[in-house]
């Protein structure tokens, strides 16, 4: 029988406490320099709206708890406890907070060239 991982356990090291980019929040991050990987666990209270925006990186996101709504060009997609949403490079999207009770989000960011992955981390690291 399989043991079941939680994305908490690979993130029980904080490297960082803050992340800074579309809006500041908690966060604990692990870099891969090797497989240009970030490892994400964002906290997000009730009611948070993060504007449209998109981003270089592949990024597929878990919601530990809580509720949320993305909104694309064609489209909405609400993910509750549980489930994942896979964000493809460059698609515009925002989210928000539906549920009344804060929102852990697990994400990892797979990067597509070293440059860009350097230049989300020194944007993590000030």
């Amino acid at each position: 029988m399989q043991s079941q991982l939680k994305l908490s356990d690979f993130i029980s090291s904080q490297i960082s406490n803050t992340i800074i980019g579309i809006c500041d929040r908690p966060a604990s991050l692990i870099f891969s320099n090797e497989n240009l990987t970030v490892i994400a666990l964002l906290d997000f209270m009730p009611g948070t709206i993060i504007e449209k925006h998109s981003h270089e990186e592949l990024c597929i996101t878990f919601l530990q708890t809580g509720k949320l709504k993305f909104s694309f060009e064609r489209c909405e997609v609400i993910i509750s406890q549980g489930e994942i949403i896979i964000i493809l490079p460059h698609a515009s999207h925002s989210l928000e907070v539906i549920s009344d009770t804060p929102a852990r989000i697990g994400e990892i960011k797979i990067f597509k060239t070293k440059e860009s992955f350097d230049a989300f981390k020194e944007k993590t690291d000030n």
